[in-house]
Protein backbone atom coordinates (compact mmCIF):
# COMPACT_ATOMS: atom_id res chain seq x y z
CA UNK A 1 0.00 0.00 0.00
CA UNK A 2 1.23 3.66 -0.71
CA UNK A 3 1.88 5.69 2.17
CA UNK A 4 -0.23 8.56 3.35
CA UNK A 5 2.59 11.04 2.14
CA UNK A 6 2.42 9.76 -1.36
CA UNK A 7 -1.66 9.78 -1.63
CA UNK A 8 -1.31 13.90 -0.28
CA UNK A 9 1.39 14.30 -3.05
CA UNK A 10 -0.74 13.18 -5.53
CA UNK A 11 -3.53 15.02 -4.32
CA UNK A 12 -1.39 18.56 -4.09
CA UNK A 13 0.19 17.60 -7.36
CA UNK A 14 -3.29 16.85 -9.19
CA UNK A 15 -4.34 20.04 -7.43
CA UNK A 16 -2.02 22.10 -9.27
CA UNK A 17 -2.24 20.82 -11.82
CA UNK A 18 -5.62 21.50 -12.43
CA UNK A 19 -5.22 24.61 -11.37
CA UNK A 20 -2.14 25.24 -14.42
CA UNK A 21 -5.15 23.86 -16.81
CA UNK A 22 -7.57 26.53 -16.15
CA UNK A 23 -5.26 29.44 -15.71
CA UNK A 24 -4.04 28.22 -18.51
CA UNK A 25 -6.93 28.12 -20.44
CA UNK A 26 -8.33 31.75 -19.25
CA UNK A 27 -5.12 33.11 -20.27
CA UNK A 28 -5.02 31.56 -24.07
CA UNK A 29 -5.95 35.04 -25.98
CA UNK A 30 -3.42 36.90 -23.88
CA UNK A 31 -0.70 34.47 -24.16
CA UNK A 32 -1.55 34.18 -28.36
CA UNK A 33 -1.48 37.99 -28.75
CA UNK A 34 2.00 37.84 -26.55
CA UNK A 35 3.41 34.87 -28.79
CA UNK A 36 2.52 36.56 -31.97
CA UNK A 37 3.36 40.06 -30.94
CA UNK A 38 7.21 38.72 -30.64
CA UNK A 39 8.73 39.16 -34.04
CA UNK A 40 11.18 35.98 -33.55
CA UNK A 41 8.69 33.71 -32.44
CA UNK A 42 6.43 34.67 -35.33
CA UNK A 43 9.51 34.15 -37.85
CA UNK A 44 9.84 30.83 -36.78
CA UNK A 45 6.54 29.87 -37.13
CA UNK A 46 5.74 29.32 -33.65
CA UNK A 47 2.92 31.80 -32.95
CA UNK A 48 0.24 29.32 -33.96
CA UNK A 49 -2.71 27.95 -31.83
CA UNK A 50 -1.75 24.24 -33.24
CA UNK A 51 1.78 24.74 -32.05
CA UNK A 52 0.99 26.02 -28.49
CA UNK A 53 -1.53 23.28 -27.89
CA UNK A 54 0.55 20.89 -29.35
CA UNK A 55 3.65 22.31 -26.82
CA UNK A 56 0.58 22.26 -23.94
CA UNK A 57 -0.42 18.85 -24.67
CA UNK A 58 3.31 17.21 -24.35
CA UNK A 59 3.92 19.47 -21.02
CA UNK A 60 1.02 17.85 -19.78
CA UNK A 61 1.58 14.27 -21.22
CA UNK A 62 4.85 14.82 -19.11
CA UNK A 63 4.13 15.91 -16.01
CA UNK A 64 1.52 12.57 -16.10
CA UNK A 65 3.90 10.67 -16.77
CA UNK A 66 6.14 12.32 -14.11
CA UNK A 67 2.61 12.01 -11.58
CA UNK A 68 2.22 8.13 -12.72
CA UNK A 69 6.12 7.08 -12.06
CA UNK A 70 6.29 8.73 -8.98
CA UNK A 71 3.38 8.21 -7.45
CA UNK A 72 1.99 4.52 -8.29
CA UNK A 73 5.88 3.64 -9.63
CA UNK A 74 7.68 4.53 -6.61
CA UNK A 75 10.60 6.12 -9.04
CA UNK A 76 13.08 7.42 -7.51
CA UNK A 77 14.31 9.04 -10.37
CA UNK A 78 11.11 10.37 -11.48
CA UNK A 79 11.00 12.21 -7.67
CA UNK A 80 13.89 13.78 -8.38
CA UNK A 81 13.12 15.28 -11.92
CA UNK A 82 10.01 16.12 -10.23
CA UNK A 83 11.60 18.27 -7.43
CA UNK A 84 14.07 19.73 -10.03
CA UNK A 85 11.28 20.68 -11.90
CA UNK A 86 9.38 22.36 -9.13
CA UNK A 87 12.39 23.72 -7.77
CA UNK A 88 13.30 25.47 -11.05
CA UNK A 89 9.85 26.72 -11.81
CA UNK A 90 9.79 28.30 -8.45
CA UNK A 91 12.79 29.98 -9.30
CA UNK A 92 11.28 31.42 -11.88
CA UNK A 93 7.81 32.84 -10.42
CA UNK A 94 10.24 34.25 -7.75
CA UNK A 95 12.02 36.31 -10.34
CA UNK A 96 9.01 37.61 -11.92
CA UNK A 97 7.30 38.40 -9.23
CA UNK A 98 7.64 42.37 -10.04
CA UNK A 99 4.68 41.98 -12.10
CA UNK A 100 1.43 43.37 -11.25
CA UNK A 101 -0.78 41.48 -9.08
CA UNK A 102 -3.63 39.70 -11.39
CA UNK A 103 -5.79 36.67 -11.02
CA UNK A 104 -3.53 34.61 -12.85
CA UNK A 105 -0.52 35.45 -11.52
CA UNK A 106 -1.99 34.65 -8.18
CA UNK A 107 -3.42 31.19 -9.22
CA UNK A 108 -0.20 30.84 -10.91
CA UNK A 109 1.52 31.47 -6.91
CA UNK A 110 -1.22 29.09 -5.50
CA UNK A 111 -0.24 26.55 -8.04
CA UNK A 112 3.51 27.02 -7.25
CA UNK A 113 2.55 26.41 -3.62
CA UNK A 114 0.41 23.44 -4.19
CA UNK A 115 3.91 22.17 -6.43
CA UNK A 116 6.58 22.66 -3.16
CA UNK A 117 3.66 21.18 -0.95
CA UNK A 118 3.37 18.07 -2.97
CA UNK A 119 7.27 17.95 -3.26
CA UNK A 120 7.87 18.07 0.38
CA UNK A 121 5.36 14.86 0.93
CA UNK A 122 7.83 12.68 -1.29
CA UNK A 123 10.28 13.14 1.41
CA UNK A 124 8.61 12.43 4.40
CA UNK A 125 10.00 9.58 6.26
CA UNK A 126 7.09 7.33 5.19
CA UNK A 127 7.52 8.59 1.42
CA UNK A 128 11.23 7.91 1.77
CA UNK A 129 10.89 4.30 3.04
CA UNK A 130 8.35 3.55 0.34
CA UNK A 131 10.58 4.97 -2.48
CA UNK A 132 13.00 2.90 -0.90
CA UNK A 133 10.91 -0.54 -1.03
CA UNK A 134 10.85 -0.31 2.75
CA UNK A 135 7.07 0.21 2.96
CA UNK A 136 7.28 -2.22 6.45
CA UNK A 137 9.80 1.01 7.75
CA UNK A 138 7.46 3.38 7.20
CA UNK A 139 5.49 2.22 10.23
CA UNK A 140 1.65 1.51 10.32
CA UNK A 141 0.46 4.68 11.09
CA UNK A 142 1.98 6.41 7.94
CA UNK A 143 0.69 3.50 5.13
CA UNK A 144 -2.96 3.09 4.54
Amino acid sequence: MRPASVKMFERLYCASLALSAINTALGYDATMAQLKADPAIAAMGMANAGFFLGTLALVYAVALLLWFLTARRASNIARWILTLLTALGALSVALSSGKVASAQSLATLLGTALQIGAIVCLFRRDARAWFAGDSAGAGPAAIE
